[in-house]
């Protein structure tokens, strides 16, 4: 495992040519109920994905694989994310439009396999049946692709949340 700082995985990730997969460990506010947000949980959580991957062709590709007519005509609504290198749509780092200087990992997610989640209050690790009155129910929101049946999802994770990445067989620890 090499130690590596924010910067430097920016790097990395601005390395990567064509799509790739990685898993991550991201350790993040759990999003609670609004009447009891009082005490804060946190999570950590492991995410597979795929990364450098456009989702405008993942949709179009998706809509081909089920035979829809048109798919190929599929446009993705804009976005509050830009991609870091601004001519290149497959870019797994993102900046936040209103807020450039706020850096994501851009990321269609894979099935988790191994650990779950871990959940902390006041630093120390606690059960999730000890947390779960305070957090805000899953919900889904309605897919804009209403084309296909099967929707292309993607994911982002804050540069700041990521505390280490595989990637290409190297695990990286972040430490800034």
């Amino acid at each position: 495992m090499k130690n590596i700082t924010r910067a430097q995985l920016r790097s990395i990730l601005l390395s990567v040519k064509g799509s790739t997969f990685f898993s991550l460990l991201q350790y993040t506010e759990a999003q609670k109920s609004k009447a009891k947000a009082a005490q804060k949980v946190f999570k950590l959580s492991p995410v597979n994905g795929l990364i450098g991957s456009s989702y405008t062709q993942q949709v179009k590709n998706q809509g081909k694989r089920e035979g829809v007519e048109g798919a190929e005509n599929f446009t993705a609504k804009p976005s509050p994310y830009v991609p870091y290198r601004e001519d290149d749509e497959n870019c797994p780092v993102m900046r936040l439009k209103s807020n450039p200087s706020q850096l994501y990992v851009s990321y269609r997610p894979e099935k988790v396999v191994g650990g779950g989640v871990q959940y902390f209050t006041n630093g120390k690790e606690v059960s999730k049946s000890e947390v779960e009155h305070l957090l805000k129910p899953p919900s889904s929101k309605p897919s804009t692709q209403s084309h296909i049946e099967k929707a292309v999802q993607i994911r982002r994770v804050r540069f700041e949340n990521i505390r280490e990445m595989t990637l290409k067989g190297e695990t990286y620890r972040i430490i800034d």
